[in-house]
Order: C-alpha cells, then structure tokens, then sequence
C-alpha cells in the first residue's frame, strides 16, 4: 500500500470472548494485533480506549413522570424530584437513582415512552415496566422502589439515545407537560476499556509492539460490535487528513481525480460551503448551532427538522429560523447529497484552511 512501506502491520485479529449463556450477549471480549510497529501498540490502543468509553450510542432514560392514586382513587402527580410518595418507602430521588440503573435497548424511533405501574405491597423491578414491541428492559430484577401497602404508582418513562453523559439541563424540553422530571443519563454501553503494550517478536528483531485491548460492555452492545464501531469512527475522521495530503500534493490545491461538475451544482457546492455564522440567524440558533459544533451549511442541510428539535434550547420557532435562512440560499433540511459533492465540499473547505494557515503564518 502506497505510503506505509517499511511498517511492520498485524497478520491477524484474535479475539477471545468469555463465555455466556445461549441468547445472551457477551460483556467481555479480549482483542489481541500483533506485529505493530514499535510505538503504534500505545497510539492505537489509546484511540480506540478514548473513542470506546465516549462515543459508543446507547439508550438510556432522559426524563420520568410520576403519579400515584391517593386514599380516595384520585390520581395525584409528582412535581419534583425532592418530593415523597405516601406509602413508598423510597423519595423521588431515590427512586430516579435506581431508574438509572436500567438497562434498555431499542430497535425502534426515539424518543419513545415505557410506564411502569404497580399497585401492591412489595418491590417494584424492572419486571413492572410495560414493554413495547421494539423497547426491551435487560436487566428486570432491578429494583425501583418498595410500596408498604397496597397504593397504584405509575411512572412514565422517556427513553433517548446518545453518546457518553448528558445532564438533566440538556433533557429540559419547552413542550414536556408540567410534571416532567428531566434527568441526566449515562448512554455508553461501555463501562471499562484496558489496553496493554508488550514487546513482540517478529525473526530476530524484537523491537514491535503486540496490542491487548479488553472490553467490558454492560450487555446492551457486543463489545466485538463496539470496536468495530470505534474503528470506523476513527478511521472516518483520519480520511479528512488524507484529503489534505492529496490537495498538498495537487498543483494550485487542485485534486485531478475530482469529477466534472454541472453549473448547477458546483453553484450548490458554493453555497453549502459558507459559513453558518454568517447567516445572520438569532442568538438562540447560533447556540444551538454551536452546540451541535455546525460550521458550514454542508453539515446543516443534512439535519432533518426533528434532529434539530431534539437539542435543547431548539423550538419550532427556533427551526422555522433556521428554515428560512436555508431557503434564502436555495437549500433545504433534510438534503441528500452525493458522495462526490460531500467529498468536493470537505476537499474545498480543507484547501481554504491550509491556505488561511499559509497566510498567518506570512
């Protein structure tokens, strides 16, 4: 391969998985490469550490709401976390602190909602929870709270997906019903990740790395699956530099192999390629925008309207903003572009920041 002569690269993966039962995922894997070049055991196994334990997506829940029927069968809602349940040995926050030792996947849309009523004396688990037709609940025995007596307490669960921790902050919604409790929620499937370097022998040379990373996953992700996703991520923010290279070596920042573009759509690749600060938009937006790290319009268009209004802090008013920005530059949520204009656009964008360097440095 042009570019990596005189590396020493890996023969084969082994991995070795621990036992479980049949239908049950593995929580521990073990990943063994060897040979590496000298120094790349530590390089590569502290990339796919970082990636595995902060941007493995997982399901988790983002707010509850709580209620309970009172002496007279009338149904009585929970306004705070600080509050106490008549005839439940637990308060609230007892009880959103065992709610977040739940485990879930799910293989449908998210955000969606699980409740969980129980009207006699004893514990209430997991079991209790009404699962839907694509929303499963791991680990059932996990105890929420104790009734002492017979009472009916429902609580409604909103489930949502993400990466590494949010916090309840960033869970409050302008349209969630008075009541809603938001909490902060833990995502990552991936509780620990090791790594460890040893010298390897490759003939007579000794000087190489052999690589052991173990993965411990808490049973809603195979920790195999996990490092492969860790390793496209990884592998899909390097291609960027490999661009850079290319337009280094192009004369005047120009790559031969870009393909022919129509008027119109090297129009369009203009266009994506311009700054969202410079669009004017309202404080309010351009937070969000920040937050969702949004530069250019290439990474907006691709949004659809209930991406955006997921994030805190964008309403409909908000989106419809945003809308009318897009349409000012013929562009629109939800676009779906071409792997050759994506590739134009990130080349473009690359090719400025080198020259901007250039010119600082002048």
């Amino acid at each position: 391969m042009p570019g990596i002569e005189g590396f020493e690269l890996p023969k084969n993966l082994v991995v070795e998985v621990d036992s479980v039962e049949e239908g049950q995922t593995p929580r521990k894997a073990k990943f063994i490469a060897a040979p590496l070049a000298h120094g790349f055991g530590n390089t590569i196994g502290n990339a796919l550490r970082r990636v595995l334990l902060s941007s493995m997506e997982g399901v988790a829940v983002a707010s509850i709401k709580i209620a309970y029927k009172d002496d007279d069968g009338i149904l009585k809602d929970i306004y705070h976390e600080f509050s106490s349940i008549p005839n439940v040995m637990e308060d609230v926050t007892d009880i959103i602190l065992n709610i977040k030792k739940l485990k879930f996947t799910c293989d449908g849309e998210l955000p969606c909602t699980l409740e969980l009523i129980a009207n006699q004396a004893g514990p209430v688990t997991g079991h209790d929870i009404h699962e839907n037709g694509f929303t499963r609940v791991l680990n059932k025995d996990q105890l929420i709270c104790n009734l002492d007596t017979d009472r009916e307490i429902r609580i409604e669960m909103t489930l949502d997906k993400g990466m590494g921790y949010r916090p309840s902050e960033a869970n409050k919604k302008d349209e969630q019903p008075i009541g809603t409790i938001p909490i902060d929620c833990l995502f990552s499937p991936i509780e620990r990740v090791s790594y460890d370097v040893q010298a390897q022998r490759v003939g007579s040379d000794t000087d190489f790395d052999r690589l052991e990373l173990t993965v411990w996953a808490d049973g809603r992700l195979d920790p195999r699956e996990a490092v492969q996703r860790a390793a496209k991520i990884l592998t899909t923010h390097m291609a960027v530099f490999i661009g850079d290279t290319k337009d280094l070596a192009c004369e005047n920042g120009l790559d031969a192999n870009t393909p022919d573009f129509d008027d119109e759509t090297l129009d369009m690749i203009d266009r994506l390629c311009f700054p969202v600060n410079k669009l004017e938009l309202s404080m309010r937006a351009v937070n969000v925008l920040d937050v969702l790290q949004i530069r250019h319009l290439v990474e907006l268009v691709e949004m659809t309207e209930q991406e955006l209004l997921k994030h805190r802090n964008c309403g409909k008013k908000t989106v419809q903003e945003i809308k009318t920005k897009l349409a000012e530059k013929n562009l629109v949520l939800g676009a779906s572009l071409t792997e050759d204009v994506k590739n134009e656009v990130v080349r473009r964008l690359a090719a400025e920041q080198i020259q901007n360097k250039e010119e600082e440095t002048r």
